[in-house]
């Protein structure tokens, strides 16, 4: 596409859009077609629901050799229907989801690393991140988070921190049920998770695993592949992350991630087992 339409290779998809809405394009074939999506703040939202199926495909027809397809993901109803009733509707949705999965080598590797650690597979994962500059400027507008912005201070200290996620697990007998948990977070946020890890390994029973040991295993398992796997590291990080968070037992999710909400959205669809809003960790004993 790059090549057809001569874009810089450091160009993102995100500017081949805004090419297009500007007309800086005029060539470009757009699907879906400009009348049943509204661009707005970089996202692609489809005005009108598009299943059933026979709707995708007249959205998705095009002569053009070279057709632009911007975020398909979001031109299916899978985030209007999550945001309005926290379910995955439409058979398309789910097929995309279902048919999308992390590759197979990836999917083994990331089951041997968690059975290292439980062979039972009996383990919580959490999806921290909560940054300041970002989360907290444009969630805490919202009177949904006014407890938790109101004790901002505890998401970013981590003996704070620390001291509710041992009493939440605790007082609903996670010890006792879960092996371990696993806490996959941005790369800014890692020096205050390897905080609360050290808290655990002091003050609870309940092991704690980062991206720190998901990294090393990582390497270990992909280390003969060379520059291949160095050019991508950082990607095959966050889709092992991912895949752990998946197949957890419960999952505590971020608001307002993206991240956040794939793994929501793949739980789902996969029937997994809960997923609960990390905030109702502190807000139990606020």
């Amino acid at each position: 596409m790059r090549d057809f339409y001569n874009f810089p290779k450091t160009e993102k998809t995100i500017d081949y859009a805004a090419k297009c809405e500007d007309k800086t394009i005029n060539s470009v074939d757009i699907v879906p077609s400009r009348d049943v999506y509204t661009f707005r703040s970089n996202i692609l939202l489809i005005r009108d629901k598009v299943d059933p199926l026979q709707k995708v495909r007249d959205l998705y027809t095009s002569e053009h050799k070279c057709p632009l397809a911007t975020y398909p993901y979001n031109s299916s109803p899978i985030l209007k229907a999550w945001k309005s009733g926290d379910r995955i509707e439409g058979q398309v949705s789910r097929d995309i989801i279902t048919f999308t999965q992390r590759p197979a080598h990836l999917e083994a590797f990331v089951d041997s690393f968690i059975k290292s650690y439980s062979p039972s597979k009996k383990y919580i994962s959490i999806h921290w991140r909560y940054d300041t500059s970002d989360w907290k400027n444009e969630q805490c507008k919202s009177p949904k988070f006014k407890l938790v912005c109101e004790n901002f201070d505890i998401l970013q200290n981590p003996k704070k921190l620390s001291t509710f996620l041992m009493k939440f697990f605790e007082e609903t007998g996670a010890e006792k049920n879960y092996d371990f948990v696993y806490i996959a977070t941005p790369p800014n946020e890692l020096p205050l998770i390897q905080a609360v890890q050290q808290e655990f390994k002091k003050k609870s029973k309940m092991k704690i695993i980062t991206q720190i040991e998901l990294s090393k295993a990582l390497a270990d398992n992909y280390g003969d592949c060379g520059n291949k796997y160095e050019d991508l590291r950082f990607e095959i990080l966050s889709l092992a992350e991912m895949e752990v968070c998946v197949t957890s037992s419960t999952f505590f999710y971020s608001f307002g991630s993206s991240w956040s909400f794939n793994v929501q959205a793949e739980r789902a669809v996969l029937n997994k087992g809960l997923t609960i809003l990390n905030t109702k960790i502190l807000e139990k004993n606020l």
